[in-house]
């Protein structure tokens, strides 16, 4: 089955060709999303973790401070570069400033979460027109050597079918994963942000006390 699959590919028109290679690329992608944000959100979810964890045990902006300074967020890197930006001992005095950079901070990363499901979303909608696109054009050769030969005979259609099948049967293999990537990571994204938006709270929770205190 697979060296007929193989050959009728290799024997395909260049225009038949072209879109088995463009739906192996997305294929790739899709896949290779795929591994990428798995690793994305296990590392994200530990990050949010222990800095939800840091927050919630701090009384203190200071506490705060100490406790996550140290801590390796790739990710959520807003509080690294805001610590750098402006002195721990001058972070009370210019709240609205922090809490605006710390705002910027959780919306890039909540960019970053959901970024790259638009290429996914773009994958599972453009994926099943190639194979239709395919598929028509198989069909409509099938007809031209109808129309060539005058006969309608199996070995004289069968080339143009076999295209449309192989190209259907590719954008349907290149969506379904894709489809089924983009709702589970989506669902994923929703959660995390949810989590990311509480972080935002626990922090500027914690400079609203710190500045009620002075």
């Amino acid at each position: 089955m697979m060296p007929q699959l193989s050959s009728m590919i290799l024997n395909s028109t260049t225009f038949v060709m072209l879109i088995i290679i463009v739906l192996a690329v997305f294929s790739i992608i899709s896949w290779t999303f795929f591994f990428e944000r798995m690793v994305f959100m296990k590392k994200i979810e530990k990050e949010i973790t222990d800095m939800t964890k840091g927050a919630e045990e701090s009384s203190t902006f200071d506490d705060f401070v100490r406790s996550v300074k140290y801590g390796e967020f790739s990710i959520i890197s807003f509080f690294s570069h805001l610590i750098a930006d402006v002195k721990v001992s001058e972070i009370l005095d210019k709240k609205e400033m922090v809490e605006k950079k710390i705002e910027n901070g959780i919306n890039d990363t909540i960019e970053k979460i959901y970024g790259p499901l638009e290429y996914l979303s773009m994958i599972v909608t453009i994926s099943p027109f190639l194979g239709l696109l395919g598929t028509v054009w198989g069909i409509m050769s099938a007809f031209m050597e109808i129309g060539v030969t005058g006969e309608a005979s199996l070995a004289v259609v069968a080339p143009g079918i076999a295209e449309a099948l192989i190209t259907t049967i590719a954008g349907l293999v290149v969506a379904i994963p894709a489809s089924i990537f983009f709702a589970y990571f989506n669902r994923k994204a929703k959660a995390k942000e949810a989590k990311i938006v509480n972080l935002y709270n626990l922090i500027t929770g914690i400079i609203d006390y710190d500045s009620k205190e002075r």
